[in-house]
């Protein structure tokens, strides 16, 4: 998972239900820059090859696919786990 530090609410969201749900990962911190005006690099090369959106966190799966935003990386480690997202559809929308 790539976050941008120890203090940002989003990555703590994942941070814990990983914790909660017993998964590993591992976290890069990427530091960014902060854009100039006159600059056409906005971001560093590796943010911009990992986050469309330029905000973190961001997860490359095992199966090679990219997740953004806390919340879709949480429902995708809450869906390791077989029914913690819920037994079916129906269920999962309850969460």
């Amino acid at each position: 998972m790539y976050s941008n530090g120890t203090g940002d609410l989003n990555s703590g969201l994942v941070k814990v239900t990983a914790k909660l749900l017993d998964i590993e990962y591992l976290e890069i911190d990427v530091s960014t820059v902060t854009p100039k005006k006159d600059s056409k690099d906005v971001t560093p090369n590796l943010l911009k090859s990992k986050s469309l959106t330029g905000k973190f966190p961001v997860l490359e799966t095992p199966e090679g696919f990219t997740i953004f935003e806390a919340t879709s990386i949480a429902k995708y480690f809450a869906r390791q786990r077989r029914g913690f997202y819920g037994n079916n559809d129906f269920e999962s929308k309850e969460y």
